[in-house]
């Protein structure tokens, strides 16, 4: 398995405040990963500039190699990802699940994912769920 992300020097300040400072990351294809800490630690801060919720500050890196869903990067030829950009992260495959208080408790995990990234329309404006399933299960089998 390869890389599927790195980041270089991710750093967000909010007034008076250091998120996070020069942060380094590197995920592998099929990798699982947590993000573990004290409360304030950066935790969510990290994961929502990813997702495009919150700017970097300063000069920041990233890039992301896809080859284990299309063949159109290699190794040699990774793609720049906008850290910051939400609709960049969408286009990385990049989604989060909120913490607990942004669940709908009565949504199932399909219709709790598809609410973040917007539900799949059939003609007539119909969601189509078919289709959020299996979007949804193809996310979490990355």
């Amino acid at each position: 398995m390869g890389t599927l992300l790195k980041i270089h020097e991710l750093t967000k300040i909010f007034p008076g405040q250091v998120a996070l400072d020069s942060v380094d990351l590197e995920i592998e294809t099929g990798s699982t990963h947590a993000l573990v800490g004290q409360n304030g630690s950066g935790k969510s801060t990290l994961i929502k500039v990813l997702c495009g919720f919150h700017q970097p500050t300063g000069d920041s890196s990233a890039e992301y190699y896809p080859q284990s869903i299309t063949e159109n990067a290699s190794l040699d030829n990774p793609i720049p990802l906008r850290l910051g950009d939400g609709k960049a992260a969408a286009n990385a495959g990049i989604r989060f699940v909120h913490q607990d208080l942004g669940l709908v408790d009565t949504f199932n995990a399909v219709e709790n994912i598809s609410m973040g990234v917007g539900y799949t329309k059939r003609f007539g404006g119909a969601i189509d769920w078919k289709a959020d399933r299996k979007r949804a299960q193809e996310g979490l089998e990355v």
